[in-house]
């Protein structure tokens, strides 16, 4: 294998971290498969896209407001499925991924349907591939290593009475619902951010990094790794 080989394989892994990180998170947390994981990544490659096209905005302040777009997706992701468990709450999620699919393939005047963004610039003094690495690189320990402190932190461990006993935890003086919703957040923001990078990197953006084969890596990846640990977000991606 040639160096510029080695190069795309470790930003593609940096970038796909996050999106596998950021699913087990969730899942691991509170217990949430969320099959619409995915949509928030497209709402941060797209915002993120979109910024860099038309704004001129610095890529640091476009990828706080990928991240900022994915959070708005969590919460209104966390609100329709608040009251959805097991089966239900998967083809609900399933349902919202197709629509935001339907969207973005119908929002012409902004998304170029099918046809598109292309013409994404790389961030500036990111252009080269190796500064590229580094870059996701970077910003993947910042996100996995917040994931990781979080659920080592008090606060992981209400996610954990969450998970395993929404009943009892409510029953001593937890609010599952905000921590549920917080979880959703949390987990949208980072998948944005990892769409806005891998947006970047492939300078092209279209409706298909939200089809069926992506949930299900996302999926895959953490229940072989094992969810909510680090090294099982490693072991999966």
């Amino acid at each position: 294998m040639n160096t510029a080989y080695l190069i795309h394989l470790g930003i593609t892994f940096a970038i796909q971290l996050i999106l596998v990180g950021s699913f087990s998170f969730l899942f691991g947390g509170v217990g949430v498969p969320n099959l619409a994981h995915v949509s928030a990544v497209a709402v941060g490659a797209y915002t993120a896209a979109l910024l860099a096209l038309h704004s001129g905005w610095p890529f640091g302040v476009a990828l706080l407001a990928a991240a900022a777009s994915g959070v708005v997706s969590g919460l209104v992701l966390a609100v329709l499925l608040r009251r959805v468990r097991g089966d239900y709450l998967a083809l609900l999620a399933l349902e919202v991924q197709f629509l935001t699919t339907t969207i973005l393939l119908n929002w012409p005047s902004v998304t170029r349907g099918a046809l598109g963004l292309p013409g994404i610039p790389r961030p500036a003094g990111f252009t080269t591939p190796v500064a590229y690495l580094v870059l996701t690189v970077m910003i993947a320990a910042i996100v996995i290593g917040a994931y990781h402190a979080i659920l080592r932190s008090p606060y992981g461990r209400v996610m954990a009475a969450v998970r395993d006993d929404e009943v009892a935890a409510a029953a001593i003086g937890k609010r599952v619902p905000r921590v549920r919703m917080t979880a959703f957040l949390l987990a949208s923001a980072g998948a944005a951010v990892g769409g806005a990078l891998l947006a970047h990197y492939i300078q092209f953006i279209d409706p298909l990094p939200i089809s069926i084969p992506h949930p299900a890596h996302a999926l895959a990846g953490a229940i072989i790794g094992g969810v909510g640990s680090v090294p099982g977000m490693v072991v999966g991606t």
